[in-house]
């Protein structure tokens, strides 16, 4: 409903980051669809430096699975690591079996 009264999809309020970084971590996968479709900037970096495709790496696989089917790489990364790395950090085979699947490189 905001998006289609005007919302900038990539405004950035507070240090919580941007809309489609807050929808990747809640995994809300509908909002992140949304967003990406009306045009979010699916490599934004928020203000802790955390990308969109990270956050969904937080086990949240329909989300990044969107974001890589946007065109987001699987291999980006920052200065605290790469969305491969965070998944198996955490314990998320599956997430880490689709990053693999898309490209990431496993070194």
């Amino acid at each position: 409903l905001l998006i289609q009264h005007g919302a900038e999809v990539d405004f950035q309020e507070n240090e919580d980051g941007i809309p489609l970084r807050s929808a990747a971590v809640a995994g809300h996968y509908a909002v992140v669809r949304q967003l990406i479709a009306a045009g979010a900037d699916k490599s934004v970096v928020d203000t802790e430096m955390v990308g969109a495709v990270e956050v969904a790496s937080g086990g949240h696989i329909k989300c990044l699975a969107a974001l890589l089917d946007y065109g987001v790489d699987a291999n980006v990364s920052n200065n605290t690591g790469n969305a491969l790395g965070w998944a198996s950090l955490n314990g998320h085979l599956e997430t880490c079996r689709l990053l693999l699947d898309r490209g990431a490189d496993i070194n």
